[in-house]
């Protein structure tokens, strides 16, 4: 086993975890809200299949980054409807930090099974090392994810979170340039580090934040 495997289990299990976790969130938030739209369209399930979309996936494998089908919301359904847009959007980007958050603390009990004796030998330091290595890596690629989607760009979950706090005129008024944005955007994304350097900044910040949490977990162990 080496880092380039482990690189590639995490983007497996990003398009079999990550993925779906995101999407099923977006679709149970805005049900419990009163929207039936994304449950009548079979997208209330965990199964990655019906989450997947085949350009996305592919290059979530091969190129690292990717997408999923956006869930569908129809927000005449809402009781609320700008407020419960907000809660909609933010489903997604919080369910990726709760599993992130989740990953860590599984990283650091693993860890702490170590500083207590539980590895002993090379092979077994070697899978401690990996499997600490697997979770704060796909803890890592679910923050990303998290302050990814939270762009302001169509269709990602920024751009509906705007529409829950922008008024009318302002809201049609900034779907007009991003709609012109979404070209240049996707270049800007495959050829420059402009978005991947806004990511880390961010999501370095959000990681830092969850080590300093759980730090105390490996100690309960000595």
């Amino acid at each position: 086993m080496n880092d380039f495997l482990i690189e590639l289990l995490c983007r497996a299990a990003v398009l079999l975890l990550l993925l779906p976790i995101h999407e099923y969130a977006h679709a149970r938030v805005a049900y419990a809200l009163g929207d039936p739209t994304a449950a009548n369209a079979g997208r209330l399930d965990l199964n990655p299949m019906v989450h997947l979309d085949p350009v996305g996936s592919l290059l979530m494998l091969f190129a690292g980054f990717g997408w999923a089908k956006p869930v569908p919301v129809d927000t005449r359904h809402f009781k609320n409807p700008k407020r419960d847009m907000i809660f909609t959007a933010l489903a997604g980007p919080g369910a990726n930090l709760g599993m992130a958050f989740l990953l860590i603390v599984l990283a650091q009990v693993t860890y702490g099974f170590y500083l207590r004796g539980y590895y002993s030998g090379v092979s077994s330091l070697d899978m401690q090392y990996y499997m600490v290595l697997f979770l704060e890596t796909m803890a890592s690629v679910s923050v990303g994810l998290a302050v990814f989607n939270l762009l302001p760009i169509p269709p990602l979950d920024g751009s509906r979170l705007l529409e829950g706090l922008l008024p009318g005129r302002m809201l049609q008024r900034y779907y007009q340039y991003a709609r012109a944005f979404n070209s240049i955007f996707m270049l800007l994304l495959l050829f420059t580090d402009i978005f991947s350097g806004i990511i880390y900044f961010f999501g370095s910040r959000i990681l830092q934040v969850m080590f300093f949490l759980t730090d105390f977990i490996p100690k309960l162990f000595v």
